[in-house]
């Protein structure tokens, strides 16, 4: 006959390693939860970032253009193919979607390494933008606008090159990251 002590140990044992093997299915479950919330955390950011980057690319591929626009018009005037005039209301079109200040501030939110590098990459046009304010100054000699197209076109080329590395650090960027 077995004693009712024995029958009581053996409840409380099967008791207790019911409530054991649940407490340790639950911190497992936890534990698995929370690996899974922080790998689709991250997958989410991963996303948010690709479309930022996206987004920043396309920006700086607009703005490199515009410049270009811009820059091929003060050559213009330099050359007198296109007044002064002209050359305002052109610059008015190729300047309406194009913000350096918003795209300085993506950068430096998203790509805060890269934001310096276009700051950069910025400082290259000032002999452009040197030029740029004597020509719109409509009294200096031909000779001297003439002058100004290699410093413009130089200074352009310069942009271009430190863009077109911008660009390609973005890429890696975004696509090093795991």
């Amino acid at each position: 006959m077995v004693s009712i002590w024995a029958t009581i140990l053996v409840a409380v044992l099967t008791s207790g390693s019911a409530l054991l093997a649940g407490i340790m299915t639950n911190r497992a479950t936890e534990r698995r939860l929370a690996l899974q919330s922080s790998l689709d955390s991250n997958r989410e950011i991963r996303k948010s970032k690709l479309l930022k980057a996206e987004e920043i690319y396309v920006s700086l591929l607009i703005f490199k253009n515009m410049i270009f626009n811009i820059h091929m018009d003060w050559v213009a005037v330099c050359k007198s193919e296109l007044t002064v005039d002209e050359m305002f209301k052109k610059a008015e079109k190729h300047s309406e979607d194009n913000d350096a200040i918003v795209l300085n501030a993506k950068l430096g939110i998203y790509f805060p390494s890269l934001k310096e590098k276009f700051n950069e990459a910025r400082k290259q046009l000032k002999p452009a933008n040197k030029c740029y304010f004597r020509l719109i100054d409509r009294k200096i000699p031909t000779s001297e606008k003439l002058s100004f197209v290699n410093i413009i076109l130089d200074a352009g080329s310069k942009f271009d090159a430190d863009i077109d590395i911008l660009l390609l650090e973005l890429s890696r960027d975004v696509n090093s990251e795991p």
